[in-house]
């Protein structure tokens, strides 16, 4: 019986076999491919572990935690307010005036809403408010100057004093040196009209200031006289009809001034009161130097006016 030659074409008897002779050999690209796809699954199976313990260690973190209350969540009280001024107030007037007493929670302290009370108390110019935790509070201010007093009747009928600074500004003063307030000038011819507390500022004040400044600093000894200014006649408009600043002094009766041209007056002005002491004169009862071309002077014992070019 002859044996039947193996057909080299013979088909594959199973599927496994024919599944092993079809696989591809693998090549270094197809290698390199499966392991970057390795190496990305790697980075986010470690990724995933990182996040889901941080979680767990902050959830276990907030449940251990859980019976204590954060220092920012607590009520801290104010205790203690540092003040500080660059004119003549101090830490103790402020204790007595400070619209936040000490004890109260600082996180509830609105510094704005406190920087306005401060401002509005009179001889405050302007004002900033800081906290300093855990408990501090500062207080820093610009105080109003005064250049002028003002009198006006007090709740008890008498004579109440109030300062007016350059910005017109109407005030109660505090902790003023006596001296300080002896020197300035008394307010007179205008109105002051109440506004809540306090008063309405004034208008052309700095005007009355800048003449004061300027006197004290070129004829002080004639500055040093003026006892009372009085704004009746004076006008904001220099060109006003009969627009005048009068002044009331001891040896000086009244002096009259235009608003204009301070310092040619005050020459003037100067000239007359040291001519008048060479002729030992008994002093001046009136010169008015509102006049560009003359002054026209009268003193004590002679009612008869001069002229003086």
């Amino acid at each position: 019986m002859t044996k039947k030659r193996k057909d080299s074409g013979a088909r594959p008897s199973s599927w496994r076999e024919i599944q092993q002779k079809n696989r591809r050999a693998r090549t270094p690209v197809s290698r390199r491919r499966a392991f970057v796809i390795l190496a990305r699954a790697g980075m986010v199976a470690a990724g995933l572990t990182v996040g889901l313990g941080g979680v767990g260690y902050g959830a276990y973190f907030i449940w251990t935690q859980s019976g204590q209350v954060s220092p920012f969540e607590r009520a801290q009280p104010v205790t203690r307010i540092v003040f500080d001024s660059d004119g003549v107030l101090n830490g103790q007037w402020f204790a007595r005036h400070s619209p936040v007493p000490v004890g109260t929670d600082i996180f509830k302290l609105d510094i704005h809403a406190m920087k306005r009370e401060v401002e509005a108390l009179g001889q405050v110019r302007e004002a900033s408010v800081s906290v300093e935790l855990p408990g501090t509070v500062h207080v820093r201010v610009r105080e109003h100057v005064p250049v002028l007093r003002a009198f006006v009747r007090g709740a008890d009928g008498g004579r109440q004093t109030l300062l007016v600074a350059r910005d017109g500004s109407v005030y109660e003063g505090a902790l003023y040196p006596s001296e300080t307030l002896r020197r300035l000038p008394g307010l007179t011819g205008v109105r002051l009209v109440r506004d809540g507390g306090g008063y309405r500022p004034l208008e052309g004040i700095e005007v009355i200031a800048d003449l004061i400044e300027l006197a004290r600093d070129v004829t002080p000894h004639i500055a040093a006289d003026w006892r009372w200014i009085d704004l009746s006649r004076y006008r904001e408009d220099p060109g006003a009809p009969g627009n005048a600043i009068v002044i009331h002094g001891r040896h000086i009766g009244r002096t009259v001034l235009h608003p204009t041209h301070f310092l040619l007056q005050l020459e003037r002005l100067d000239g007359v009161v040291r001519n008048a002491r060479d002729r030992a004169e008994t002093g001046i009862a009136h010169i008015d130097l509102s006049y560009a071309d003359r002054a026209i002077v009268r003193f004590r014992d002679d009612n008869r006016p001069q002229r003086h070019s």
